[in-house]
């Protein structure tokens, strides 16, 4: 076996005076445990081996180290503990990594493939996967703080935090299982492609869905991990001014606060309640935010009510092409409250009820449509 490389050359212990060398390990044969060494230049790691199959950085302090080791024979993991460091930047490199009890200003991944990310009791002001990176399982665990963590054109499976903290998420696409435990905080969260926002708001519908036959404590701890995830999402596009993406963040969060207010009570009057609120706020007026909805809705109610007309003018008019004329003529009428024209012989109540709806409707549609064009 090859001599292990000396890895204090270029570096001073923990204390001495500090050596600016650059440092370039390429191609050694490494100790399993780097510790209580210090480099104030960079330091770059390039297709070397350990004696074992992780490689250890433990109190160490580095301002810049790089570390390229794809297919690498033995390495299978590299962690950091203890460590101090400004920059990290992982390049076509296949190890899992694990930065247990460290401070690092930022990190990257460019070009690797990476099983496990796992950080614990650490701070990191930013990281970055990026250049077309994968990494199956993410973990921010243990009191770790994530400043920013910033995932463009790179592929994740997983991403989780428990009792820790991150400022932002901001991806370009959806992150397949994206988990807020309970005790982790989500500042914002932000998802930049239009698209891939609609497809994760339908996986988060269809992890709802999945839970139908789950107990009502698996559900509640699922629409809150959700709801903290819409809450980032929409004050983040708020912030950035992207309204149609807020809205559809607004909508989401406001069915899960109808589901969540019908989990916690037990009486059936509440419960009816909740669901009815679903239905016309939701449904019917897509939550003061969606015109579709009340559109047609409005369509839906002009419908019922002709047809209420038709049914009572069939037989005194006579020819139906002509009866179904005069049904929606009059129903459009009475749903605008257009009293100027004569109105069609019928029951009173309904065309008292006509216009109500039509008053509350076009109340709503008007609302949304101004909202719209303030914003």
């Amino acid at each position: 076996m090859a001599d292990v490389f000396d890895v204090t050359v270029g570096a001073e212990m923990i204390g001495e005076e500090e050596n600016s060398a650059r440092s370039c390990w390429n191609h050694q044969l490494l100790p399993e445990t780097v510790q209580n060494l210090k480099f104030s230049g960079e330091v770059e790691i390039a297709y070397s081996k350990t004696e074992g199959k992780d490689l250890v950085f433990k109190n160490c302090i580095f301002d810049t180290l790089s570390i390229k080791n794809e297919r690498a024979e033995q390495l299978q993991e590299i962690r950091f503990v203890h460590c101090r460091i400004n920059t990290v930047r992982f390049f076509r490199s296949d190890v899992t990594i694990v930065i247990e009890s460290s401070q690092i200003q930022s990190f990257m991944l460019d070009y690797c493939n990476i099983p496990k990310f796992k950080t614990e009791n650490s701070e990191i002001k930013n990281i970055s996967f990026g250049s077309s990176s994968k990494t199956n399982e993410v973990l921010i665990l243990n009191d770790s703080y994530v400043g920013k963590f910033t995932n463009i054109d790179a592929e994740i499976n997983t991403l989780e935090l428990h009792s820790s903290h991150m400022g932002s998420l901001h991806i370009d696409d959806a992150v397949q299982l994206l988990e807020i435990k309970e005790g982790a905080v989500l500042e914002r969260f932000f998802i930049d492609n239009k698209e891939e926002l609609k497809q994760f708001l339908k996986t988060l519908q269809s992890r709802q869905q999945a839970l139908r036959g789950g107990t009502v404590s698996q559900k509640a701890v699922e629409l809150k991990h959700q709801h903290q995830i819409m809450i980032a999402a929409h004050d983040q596009y708020a912030d950035e001014n992207r309204f149609q993406e807020m809205d559809m963040c607004l909508v989401r969060l406001r069915k899960i606060n109808c589901r969540l207010n019908s989990l916690s009570t037990n009486n059936p009057v509440k419960k009816a309640g909740y669901l009815i609120e679903s239905l016309v706020l939701g449904t019917m007026f897509g939550w003061g935010v969606q015109i579709i909805n009340s559109l047609i809705t409005s369509l839906a109610i002009i419908a019922a009510f002709a047809l209420i007309h038709f049914c009572v003018l069939r037989d005194s008019i006579g020819n139906n092409l002509q009866c179904i004329q005069v049904s929606l003529m009059a129903s459009v009428n009475r749903f605008f409250n257009a009293n100027e024209i004569d109105p069609v012989p019928i029951l009173g109540q309904f065309d008292t009820l006509e216009q109500i709806i039509g008053v509350i409707i076009l109340t709503i549609l008007t609302g949304v449509i101004a909202r719209k064009i303030i914003r």
